[in-house]
């Protein structure tokens, strides 16, 4: 990841908005992350920003995407990307200091890091209503 893109970012807790000019930067990282759910792509971000706006933030070298939903208010973060593990990431912010920043659930995590979220001691709850679906070719 290039130090200089890093440096664009705001260090936690600010945030600014996502623009076209990320794609190549964020395309990068989703690409070593290999993400399981179809938020997780720059082009499904990106349509979906006038509904549900997208803002950016970093912690040392882990970008952080935050998202509001318009619909219904509610704020809420995607798996941080980068290399550090889910669990170390998620650690460091509930640990943090940042008065006036109620930190947003995490959203969109596999199965797996729901499981050892959970083993932390983290609360998970499943959310059906937001599960990705897959259509049948038949239908």
């Amino acid at each position: 990841m290039s130090v200089w893109l890093m440096l664009l970012l705001p260090e936690f807790p600010s945030f600014r908005n996502l623009t076209l000019e990320d794609k190549t930067f964020l395309d990068s990282l989703l690409g070593d992350m290999q993400p399981q759910i179809s938020e997780l792509t720059f082009t499904n971000l990106f349509v979906w920003n006038s509904s549900e706006p997208v803002q950016l933030s970093r912690v040392g070298e882990i970008v952080l995407l935050q998202r509001k939903r318009l619909r219904d208010g509610r704020t809420f973060m995607l798996p941080p990307l980068g290399k550090q593990p889910l669990i170390n990431v998620v650690k460091t912010l509930r640990t943090a200091n940042f008065p006036n920043y109620q930190l947003a659930p995490l959203y969109g995590v596999t199965l797996e890091q729901a499981q050892l979220l959970s083993s932390e001691g983290i609360e998970v709850e499943p959310d059906p209503d937001d599960w990705d679906y897959v259509y049948l070719t038949s239908d």
